[in-house]
């Protein structure tokens, strides 16, 4: 669905229809609605109508009953005797009371109103002045042709009747119609309408004579005539009295609003009849649907009624929708209830259906042309649209020889033009830089430049005056005509003018030359072919070292429309004539560089941040085989060089430079980097140097000293040894001077004799001889075992030697015995021999991992400066005169043997006060041991 919504809004023509669309449908639907309202109102107006005219004929049906209920009753009351029935005339024989005589009188007029038309007799009654019935005869409703015989019936009771036995009339007359309710044992009521007339001989009123419809023979006879499909009448509480429907009686009870709606209507009707001029007019007439109930058939003699207004109602009965009208039921202007009358809204409805349909097929058909117009007006807009979007998107993919297709002579054909010719611009100019890049050289760049803006300036020529130390020179296009030729390689010195105008001039805008002295300066104003020029500077970092210089033979040519282009095109030069010259510059730099580093002695190889080498020179090409350096990347990993252990720290050369094994050859390597102007990295540059006879002097060197120092400690082992000897005594006894004479002998062999034996050691370091062997041990033992030999030396000199508390538990260290004794021999002595008075102590210290130990002397001190060359081979501290001073190697053996058992030396010291030596070392654990037996492996000779 999201998808959908996003097609929808990506597309214009979704745009234009579906807002088409949607107008036009609501406004179908809109006529529609209020063409089905319209038609709907015209049937119900129809249907009312209809239904008003079905309650006129109602009433006038009921009106011309009582007409010809009074017409045959007023011919029943003036019969004459009847020969062949041997009857007497009626009026008479109910004067004499000749029961026998007036049924044969009677009957056959009974008899003939089966057959009459409009007329529906049910009942007839001859009554006496007294009101009790002479004759009560009734159709049976089995065999409507047969007459039942009534018991007597006693009708003095009713009002109607004693009128008309006095002889009484009302306003209308002594005729009378009615309702009334005849009570028979063991049966149910039964109501009937009537009409009386009296009966007369010579006036002298003998009775009356009565014709009784029953009221379901009288509501189908009006149902007939009203053509109503139901029908009913209702007593003056709106209780039904008899319908044609069969249904429950009790469910078409009229509703107490709905009667108070009756009256309220009615009593609205009186109201307006009392104005006469109202009544008259036709367009007041205040009871439309019922009207005047008497009609045109009312006796001459009647009066006219007030209306009896109707209030319609819908109600459902078996099932089917009727509309009903219901009215007052009023006899000879009396209301004696009400009755109603309806028909089946299935006409309306059924008529209101059809009309839909066909509405809705109208509505569709008009759908389905406004979408057929709606797609078509909008393919007229669109299709272009989508044509120009598709170039559009073309174009905006590279595809700049793509062109719109539209033709149309309207806005979007106006529209398709411009935006071919936008892209045939764009196309140049795309060309234009794609020409431009791959030119390096200035006369290409100047012939690509010059096509450029030929196309949008015919005979468009370019030039450019470049800054060449002190000097301006020009460069002109070989193809360029013949009189511009001579500009190329021309020299010359701008003066004031131009230096103002290019200092002023904007980098980026292209600006016609108008100023004679500016042409003059250029060497234009002499060119015939140079009716109008414009110029562009080209600056680096804010000076000026060229310019682009466009000319045209045309006056005049360069205009506001094509200056902006030709001010792309004169960016796009600059941009790229910058380049060359910087190119050109660089090519230069390399040359001189490429010269530089063939001249150098050493092998010099450039590499980038990622280790690829960029340059070699001719030295290093030779040294390390690389002569096809520039066609295979390589890195300085690749480069065939094995590299020299360090080995050899003491005598040889410095640690700090590394060599390199390469064929037969030894050679250094350093390395120094290549730092930006931004401070970051760029890369490095490594020197190799050849120092193969250097290694091999070296060798020599550590050679001899190892070789001369055996054989020195043999004698000096005797020249000890004797000196022992004639100290005890063994030669004869000794003055006090000769024997201060064989001490200092002694002395000085036990001198030379450390020293050999240091010399040897370095001399075993460095030939790999030397093995470590790493064991925990008691850090108090070794300690003991080096002070034993020492404490007498301590004591002569007279300084006080502080020791810790050694019968604390320590851990154990991971060391070499012997090696690990020398060192504190070592530390000891150094203290011993340069601390003149004062004290040397001892202090250990551990944590989790390391043991510490501190030897600290009250001695001359060290400055600070000199601490960091403490440790190299043959470094004595200047100043420091004492007759006991050592060979300088001393510290330089205690750095590589604590380090060979995974420990460090560390020196503190302040000048006049004293200084600290301390050892720090591994604890013997599982994790130390575990990883010292590699190194142990490692500094075990092959």
């Amino acid at each position: 669905m999201q998808g959908l919504f996003r097609t929808i809004r990506s597309h214009i023509k979704y745009k234009i229809i579906l807002p088409y669309l949607a107008l036009m449908i609501l406004v179908m639907l809109a006529g529609s609605g209020i063409a089905t309202l319209l038609i709907a109102n015209s049937l119900q107006e129809r249907f009312d109508n209809y239904l008003g005219q079905v309650a006129r004929n109602f009433t006038g049906a009921l009106a011309q009953l009582e007409q010809a209920n009074i017409t045959f009753l007023q011919e029943v009351a003036f019969a004459q005797s009847n020969p062949e029935a041997n009857a007497p005339p009626i009026a008479q024989a109910m004067r004499d009371r000749d029961f026998d005589g007036l049924q044969r009188a009677i009957e056959p007029y009974f008899l003939a109103s089966f057959s009459r038309p409009g007329l529906v007799l049910d009942r007839l009654i001859a009554f006496d002045t007294e009101g009790q019935a002479l004759i009560d005869w009734e159709r049976s409703p089995q065999s409507p042709n047969f007459r039942l015989n009534a018991a007597r019936t006693d009708l003095s009771g009713l009002e109607i009747v004693q009128r008309v036995t006095k002889g009484e009339a009302d306003q209308i007359g002594d005729k009378y119609t009615a309702l009334i309710k005849f009570q028979s044992p063991g049966s149910d009521d039964i109501y009937y309408f009537y009409t009386v007339v009296p009966v007369r001989v010579n006036d002298d009123l003998v009775g009356g004579l009565m014709i009784a419809s029953r009221l379901d023979s009288l509501l189908q006879y009006l149902q007939n005539h009203s053509q109503s499909a139901l029908t009913t009448i209702y007593d003056v509480k709106g209780i039904a009295l008899d319908t044609t429907a069969t249904v429950d009686m009790a469910m078409l009870d009229m509703s107490p609003g709905l009667i108070e709606r009756l009256v309220a209507q009615n009593e609205q009707g009186e109201a307006t009849l009392a104005n006469t001029a109202a009544a008259l007019d036709i367009n007041n007439d205040p009871c439309p649907d019922v009207g005047f109930q008497s009609g045109d058939l009312v006796d001459p003699l009647e009066r006219v009624q007030p209306p009896a207004c109707s209030v319609q109602d819908t109600m459902t009965v078996g099932g089917v929708e009727y509309q009903f009208v219901y009215a007052p039921l009023r006899i000879r202007g009396v209301q004696t209830g009400y009755f109603s009358i309806s028909l089946g809204r299935d006409f309306v409805t059924t008529a209101l259906s059809n009309s839909r349909w066909a509405i809705i097929g109208v509505t569709l058909l008009l759908a389905l042309g406004a979408v057929v117009v709606g797609f078509q007006v909008a393919r007229q807009i669109t299709n272009p649209l989508n044509d120009l979007v598709e170039t559009a998107e073309a174009v905006t993919h590279g595809q700049l020889e793509r062109r719109s297709n539209v033709v149309s002579e309207n806005e979007l054909g106006i529209l398709s033009q411009a935006f071919n010719q936008m892209t045939e611009h764009l196309l140049r100019l795309y060309t234009t830089s794609q020409e431009l890049n791959e030119a390096i050289e200035i006369e290409q760049i100047l012939a690509v430049s010059a096509r450029a803006a030929n196309s949008f300036v015919a005979e468009t020529e370019v030039l450019v005056l470049l800054k060449e130390n002190d000097d301006w020179v020009y460069h002109v296009r070989a193809d360029a005509i013949a009189e511009l030729q001579k500009l190329a390689g021309l020299v010359i010195h701008p003066k004031t003018v131009l230096l103002r105008f290019a200092e002023t001039h904007s980098p980026s805008k292209l600006l016609q030359i108008a100023d004679e002295p500016v042409r003059n300066d250029l060497r234009l104003a002499d060119i015939a072919s140079c009716a109008t020029a414009a110029v562009a500077p080209l600056l680096v970092t804010g000076q000026l070292i060229g310019m682009l210089i466009m000319i045209t033979s045309q006056p005049d040519a360069f205009s506001d429309a094509n200056m902006q282009t030709l001010t792309v095109v004169s960016n796009m030069t600059l941009t790229v004539l910058h380049n060359a010259v910087l190119y050109d510059h660089v090519q230069r730099d390399a040359k001189e560089r490429q010269a530089i580093l063939a001249s150098i002695g050493d092998g010099v190889i450039v590499c980038d941040d990622q280790g690829k080498i960029v340059m070699v020179n001719r030295i290093a090409e030779e040294m390390l085989g690389l002569h096809d350096w520039s066609t295979v990347r390589r890195t300085i990993a690749d480069l065939p060089q094995q590299r020299v252990e360090k080995e050899r720290q003491i005598f040889g050369r410095n640690a700090d430079i590394e060599q390199y094994r390469v064929g037969e050859q030894i050679i250094s390597r350093s390395e120094a980097p290549v730092i930006g102007e931004d401070g970051s990295a760029r890369g490095k540059v490594i020197i190799f140097h050849d120092v193969t006879a250097a290694a091999a002097i070296d060798q020599a060197k550590t050679d001899f000293i190892a070789t001369i120092s055996h054989e020195l400690r043999t004698p000096l082992t005797v020249i000890r040894g004797y000196a022992d000897l004639v100290l005890r005594g063994v030669g004869g006894m000794l003055t006090p001077d000769q024997a201060d004479l064989i001490e200092q002998v002694r002395a000085r062999a036990a001198d030379m004799t450390g020293i050999v034996n240091n010399a040897i050691m370095i001399a075993d370091i460095e030939a790999g001889k030397l093995t470590t062997e790493l064991r925990p041990q008691d850090l108090w033992v070794i300690l003991e075992s080096s002070l034993a030999p020492l404490r007498s030396s301590f004591e002569s000199k007279g300084l006080e030697l502080r020791l810790p508390d050694m019968t604390e538990e320590l851990p154990l260290v991971l060391a070499d015995r012997e090696q690990l004794k020398l060192v504190f021999t070592q530390l000891l002595d150094n203290a011993r021999r340069y601390t003149q008075h004062g004290h040397v102590a001892i202090r250990v210290t551990y944590d989790e991992k390391t043991i510490k130990l501190d030897i600290e002397d009250t001695g001359l001190g060290i400055a600070h400066e000199d601490l960091n060359r403490l440790f190299t081979r043959f470094q004595r501290i200047e100043g420091n005169n004492s007759a006991e001073r050592g060979s300088g190697l001393g510290l330089a053996i205690t750095k590589q043997l604590i380090e060979r058992q995974g420990g460090q030396v560390q020196a503190m010291s302040t000048l006049g006060k004293g200084s600290v030596f301390s050892i720090i070392l591994l604890q013997a654990n599982e994790k130390s041991i575990a990883i010292a037996q590699p190194s142990a492996e490692t500094a075990t000779p092959s």
